[in-house]
């Protein structure tokens, strides 16, 4: 009896372990944060594995991982543990519903997350409750950060769409890192999301903040502190940037928190691979990655990069920039050159001659006419048949009469005025 005993409770503890073992492997998630093709056609693909407490699945070996590029093998190269420095974003909510231990809380788990940074590694802290403020900009040295996050105070509402947007901007500056995340702390919803907005919030919706991280490759974590938080939308918003949501009553358990967010950003999978298309033709690849897990399931995971990143190297040499601009310039001057080389200059036109009158001549009269008597007489004729007078002399100079000037301002005054009309001087 006693043997029989045994067995059932052998055969039910081997029962549960192995329950437990299975919803343990059953909880396991794969999910693809980023690629780097800075190398093209050697493309980095970071992989984050987790189990189901969030701690990092290692040493997964490199059969465990198949990887398709637009439907086409991709031939994997090398799979390590990453090295690459992670870049964060700290957005803390400091509203006044923070009150209590809340806030407390929250500055000492994201003091914890500081201090688990690499030498390498970079962050920024944003505070936001109707409005926010960046405190510190990124920043490897953890004295700053640690007196940035010491300094938030609690103060005004929640607009937590307009925190998550600008601090996706914040990446901006960083276009060529390709580990970076944004970790949003609330304990409550936007209130944008109470009472139809009529008490402020967020100018941007939840939408445009979760469209904005996906475009600039932004991984959002999100953590809800105490029984308010608005789950169901920090659960999209994480879902959807290729995050992961978490909640927590506070205390000890925020700051572990913060700790898992912090292993898991720096112990991901870095997969090269090269790509089957090598053409650097600036196409979007869409790739899938499959895990196969310690217990034989696989999981399939996808992402987007863009190959060869042109705009991005051009930055990094300078004879690429000069060649294009080369070429550019070409390409502005080429509408001239055709027009000048197909435009023909105008032939010289012949002169005409056209008919000219000649000059006139005036006719030659056969008479003269008397300058003192006005009798006529023949042309060849010396004196007048009438007077006598000579017709070859030339005819006297006119007399021009002598005009009156006033010495004053010299206006031409009338003979007899005794005073000038200009100036009024007297003539005398």
């Amino acid at each position: 009896m006693f043997k029989h005993i045994a067995k059932f409770l052998i055969g039910c503890f081997l029962l549960v372990g192995g329950a437990q073992l299975a919803a343990a492997q059953a909880g396991i998630q794969a999910r693809a944060t980023g690629f780097d093709p800075a190398q093209f056609p050697r493309v980095r693909a970071f992989v984050s594995i987790t189990d189901a407490q969030g701690k990092p699945v290692q040493a997964l070996p490199q059969e465990n991982f198949k990887i398709q590029e637009d439907g086409r093998d991709a031939e994997i190269i090398a799979i390590n543990i990453s090295t690459d420095p992670i870049y964060v974003g700290l957005v803390i909510d400091h509203s006044s519903s923070m009150a209590g231990a809340k806030l407390p809380d929250a500055k000492t788990a994201a003091i914890a997350f500081v201090e688990q940074l690499r030498a390498n590694d970079q962050a920024f802290v944003i505070q936001f409750d109707d409005a926010n403020q960046t405190l510190t900009d990124f920043t490897s040295d953890q004295a700053v950060l640690k007196r940035a996050v010491d300094s938030i105070e609690l103060r005004g509402g929640t607009a937590l769409y307009d925190a998550t947007f600008v601090g996706v901007e914040k990446f901006q500056a960083r276009a060529e890192v390709r580990k970076k995340a944004l970790i949003v702390l609330t304990d409550g919803q936007d209130n944008r999301e109470v009472a139809w907005g009529l008490v402020g919030g967020s100018q941007h919706t939840l939408e445009e903040a979760i469209a904005k991280a996906k475009q600039d490759g932004i991984v959002v974590y999100t953590v809800g502190l105490g029984s308010d938080a608005d789950r169901q939308r920090l659960q999209k918003l994480a879902d959807e940037t290729g995050g992961r949501a978490y909640f927590s009553p506070g205390g000890e358990e925020l700051r572990n928190l913060y700790l898992l967010i912090a292993e898991q950003l720096q112990k991901e999978y870095a997969i090269d691979f090269k790509s089957p298309r090598p053409a650097q033709d600036g196409t979007r690849r869409n790739v899938q990655i499959t895990v196969t897990l310690p217990n034989s399931e696989t999981q399939t995971v996808s992402g987007v990069y863009v190959a060869g990143y042109l705009f991005n190297r051009i930055r990094t040499d300078w004879v690429l920039a000069a060649l294009l601009g080369l070429a550019l310039f070409g390409m502005a001057l080429a509408p001239t050159g055709i027009r000048m080389l197909t435009t023909r200059a105008p032939a010289p036109q012949p002169i005409v001659e056209q008919n000219v009158p000649p000059p006139f001549v005036a006719p030659v009269s056969d008479t003269v006419t008397c300058r003192n008597c006005g009798t006529v007489n023949r042309a060849t004729a010396k004196f007048c048949r009438n007077c006598r007078a000579s017709l070859t002399e030339a005819a006297p100079a006119p007399t021009v009469p002598q005009q009156r000037v006033c010495p004053n301002c010299g206006n031409v005054v009338r003979e007899g005025a005794k005073f000038c009309g200009n100036c009024r001087y007297r003539l005398g």
